[in-house]
């Protein structure tokens, strides 16, 4: 599985040709509201608008992202697609379902499932509990992408989806994709440099001290590592300024979350928890005992293990002077 590099020749033929067919068209044909019904506006972005519409075949809702910014060549196309090729290279059951997407005067869409709003919306001070299944949740979304050597670069309360199933149980899914990208500016299977790489800021609230100093050498997972901590202290202190916040004194929360928050918050990215740690750490109660799991962990601890001493063997290797 990978973030794909670029289009396919032919397929960049064929976004070059229906440009042309649209702009040519007397009376061109929308997709949009040919198959669908628009119900209602949902979010806008500096980026983009997502609004509601229901399907007319199958008479379900779904989230349809346009984008602002007209196409203008080849580079530009590719870093309008970025999100669609991050979103059909990751299904998880925590980042939003992609559908498909298409290009239309112009114009990139996106079809996405539909939840029901995101936890930026929750009423602070969140409650421990559901904070504990939203850092899991999305630890989980962050650990796929970064074992696939791709981080998100915008990780924030607006990003985190969340459908309610009761009063105090929710799904998370992450979203907007539009600034991921590969750590090493490859495809992580072919190893071609992506076209058009997207590399807009995302929230300065959120990014962590790395990338505020613009140490671009030294970006990487800790820095969504960072931006999920930040997002989740301000969920806990009630204010909108993320700068001025602090969790230190908080006493609606345990000491032990406090404790995880502040880690993922450290000036030093590689003194942060992984994506993975997180999501240990946040583990739902009723899974800490399970002997399946508990299996499953050790497995993965040795196999960790294996890969730190394969690499440490390789860097030996490297270092080592030419008989």
């Amino acid at each position: 599985m990978s973030l794909r590099s670029a289009m396919h020749a032919s397929d960049v033929d064929d976004v070059g040709r229906a440009l042309q067919s649209t702009q040519r068209s007397i009376v061109p044909i929308s997709r949009l509201t040919n198959e669908m019904s628009e119900v209602r506006d949902m979010s806008e972005g500096s980026f983009g608008v997502v609004k509601c519409y229901r399907h007319d075949f199958d008479k379900l809702e779904y989230a349809v992202k346009q984008t602002k910014r007209p196409i203008c060549g080849e580079s530009n196309l590719q870093q309008q697609l970025q999100e669609i090729y991050a979103l059909s290279s990751f299904p998880h059951r925590h980042i939003v379902r992609y559908f498909d997407g298409w290009v239309e005067d112009r114009t990139v869409f996106v079809r996405l499932e539909k939840l029901d709003d995101c936890v930026a919306s929750l009423p602070p001070p969140v409650s421990e509990s559901v904070l504990t299944a939203m850092l899991h949740q999305t630890s989980t979304a962050l650990y796929e992408l970064h074992s696939h050597d791709v981080v998100h670069m915008d990780v924030k309360p607006e990003n985190i989806l969340r459908r309610q199933l009761d009063a105090d149980t929710f799904i998370f899914k992450l979203c907007d994709f539009g600034l991921a990208r590969p750590l090493n500016g490859k495809d992580t299977v072919t190893g071609e440099h992506f076209l058009g790489l997207n590399d807009d800021d995302g929230d300065r609230r959120y990014m962590s001290p790395e990338l505020l100093k613009n140490l671009h050498d030294v970006v990487g997972p800790p820095a969504d590592v960072y931006a999920l901590g930040k997002s989740c202290e301000m969920m806990m202190t009630a204010t909108e300024d993320p700068a001025n916040t602090s969790v230190r004194h908080l006493e609606s929360y345990s000491p032990g979350f406090i404790a995880l928050i502040e880690s993922m918050l450290r000036e030093d990215p590689a003194s942060r928890p992984s994506a993975f740690q997180v999501a240990q750490a946040t583990l739902p109660e009723r899974l800490l005992n399970d002997r399946r799991l508990l299996e499953l962990q050790r497995r993965i601890d040795a196999i960790r293990c294996e890969i730190s001493e394969l690499d440490a063997s390789e860097n030996d290797v490297v270092s080592s002077p030419h008989s």
